[in-house]
């Protein structure tokens, strides 16, 4: 899938000649990311386009030297009421600090490594000639989908499909990769696919209180 990254999505920013550690650190994870498919160098590049284009936004954004904006967001609870909010979705404190403690680089990356990995599992699933109806109704059910937006996120509506938060993206691959090594994938897929989308099994897990088992 990352194949048709690589060829359709051009970076129209620069490639940096500095990095600091972090970047450089950032570069070679998703490097190991991108590798599945593709060869090193190609990874390599990939990579660096990533987190090229998340510099220049933080930069042009302002962001590029805040950090630890999670332990702001907690020290100062109620004046941000939105992380009460997705404590009922199972967030928890320290998943708030793993998110917004990163440095806004980082954090960038993560949200649009997995917006390109949607993106492309989408394409391919087109190119296998289901139509976009179905090929939505595919990612749903097999790959979770994530949101900032604290509104859409919130627990007003009782859709259990809507968009999870960012902030527990991390648990939530911890607890799949954990989950197939005790049952094994294939039971894993079944299990998930009893479930109207793969946010909906996730949800089912947290109000089981499995994350924590």
């Amino acid at each position: 899938m990352d194949n048709f990254l690589l060829k359709n999505k051009m970076s129209i920013f620069k490639f940096f000649t500095t990095y600091t550690k972090e970047e450089k650190e950032l570069i070679d994870f998703y490097t190991q990311k991108y590798l599945q498919g593709l060869t090193f160098n190609k990874a390599k590049k990939l990579a660096t386009e990533l987190i090229d284009r998340c510099i220049s936004k933080s930069k042009m954004e302002g962001l590029y030297d805040i950090k630890n904006l999670g332990d702001l967001f907690l020290e100062n609870e109620d004046k941000y009421p939105e992380f009460k909010e997705i404590k009922k979705e199972g967030v928890q404190d320290i998943d708030i600090q793993w998110f917004w403690n990163m440095s806004d680089v980082a954090r960038k990356a993560t949200i649009e490594e997995w917006q390109d990995r949607l993106i492309s599992t989408f394409k391919c699933l087109l190119d296998q000639g289901l139509t976009k109806e179905d090929a939505t109704i595919r990612i749903r059910k097999s790959m979770p989908t994530y949101s900032l937006d604290k509104k859409n996120l919130s627990k007003e509506t009782n859709d259990v499909d809507r968009a999870l938060p960012y902030e527990i993206k991390n648990i939530i691959e911890l607890y799949i990769s954990k989950t197939a090594v005790e049952i094994g994938g294939e039971k894993l897929k079944s299990n998930i696919e009893k479930f109207s989308s793969f946010n909906a099994f996730i949800r089912d897990a947290i109000k089981k209180e499995e994350f924590s088992k």
